[in-house]
């Protein structure tokens, strides 16, 4: 059988409970299985691994648990308001890992997220088209500023971007999406 790039690996494959086909989906899958986190059969794989990583960052020190301060960042990082913050933080009071992941899960679902996301790209669409209507393209160096401006790195930027590279320096952004944010829940749990 012929594997494209979007192709799924099928049921042959043991490790793996549902389809996946691209590097970035597999290496999704391995860290999000080995995350301790209860609730991550009812998260895509991309979410379980954002929690996770949003959350080594911001544990200072390797503690496994966040104080008030940490956790008023982590919520900043991932897109909740400062004044949001300071009313759902509580001073002296410590969250490990399935405590803020939880919270954040209730306050910016993983739906909600790929909206915001798609909603971001259909701004830039509409600014960037000469009648206001959507193409379905921004261009690269609008994805290249907004990243930049999230911290990804220039050798990051290159690997991420040359597969949505067009000779008119523009990027279908459902491609990009797609990639990011695969669909890697079986049927059941959507």
């Amino acid at each position: 059988m012929e594997k494209a790039l979007y192709h799924s690996l099928g049921k042959d494959d043991a490790d793996h409970d549902h389809q996946m086909g691209s590097a970035y989906q597999k290496w999704l899958s391995k860290r999000a299985s080995k995350a301790k986190l209860g609730f991550k059969d009812k998260l895509h794989d991309w979410r379980t691994v954002d929690f996770l990583d949003i959350f080594l960052e911001n544990d200072k020190g390797g503690k496994g648990y966040l104080n008030s301060k940490e956790q008023r960042k982590l919520l900043t990082d991932a897109g909740i308001t400062m004044m949001k913050t300071f009313e759902i933080v509580k001073q002296d009071k410590y969250m490990n890992f399935e405590q803020i992941s939880s919270l954040l899960d209730q306050m910016l679902p993983q739906d909600t997220l790929t909206h915001r996301v798609m909603t971001l790209f259909q701004y830039y669409d509409r600014q960037e088209s000469s009648d206001g209507r959507l193409t379905g393209f921004v261009h690269q160096d609008t994805l290249i500023r907004s990243l930049t401006e999230h911290g990804v790195s220039e050798e990051d930027m290159y690997i991420f971007i040359s597969p949505f590279k067009r000779n008119d320096h523009k990027i279908e952004y459902h491609r990009v999406i797609e990639q990011l944010y695969p669909d890697d829940l079986p049927p059941s749990m959507m």
